[in-house]
Order: C-alpha cells, then sequence, then structure tokens
C-alpha cells in the first residue's frame, strides 16, 4: 500500500478558490455526512479539512521543487 493522493489530485486547485474548490468543499460536506454517526459537520469543519490539505499540498510543492532544483537551497 503506498501513498494516498490529495483529493484534488494537483497541488495549483489549492491556491485559489474557484468553482472546483466550492464543489470540492461540498463534497467534503455531503462525503462527511454520509459517513458519520449522527454528529453534525459544519462549516468550519469543511473549512478545517481544506486547510489540512492545502498545508499538505504546500508541503509536497516544496518537497518537489527541493528534489528537482536542490541548487535553490
Amino acid at each position: 500500500m503506498g501513498q494516498g493522493d490529495l483529493g484534488l489530485g494537483d497541488n495549483s486547485y489549492y491556491t485559489t478558490e474557484n468553482n472546483i474548490t466550492i464543489a470540492y468543499k461540498n463534497y467534503i460536506r455531503d462525503l462527511a455526512q454520509a459517513l458519520n454517526n449522527g454528529t453534525s459537520i459544519n462549516d468550519a469543519d469543511v473549512t478545517a479539512i481544506f486547510e489540512f490539505e492545502q498545508e499538505i499540498a504546500t508541503v509536497i510543492l516544496i518537497y518537489f521543487i527541493c528534489a528537482r532544483y536542490p541548487f535553490l537551497m
């Protein structure tokens, strides 16, 4: 079993709010509501999940830049 990918797949989707990120946040909400055990999920929860993925996307981007251009470090 390997490392999973980000939900949106490409780091560029995490840099600006657009129709794709709005739809993805709705998907996060719908999925969490379908999988929960009677607890509720609100906008703050969805935002926290999305922001966590944004942080992961940033780390991945920095890693690939450093690997590709080690002379910049």
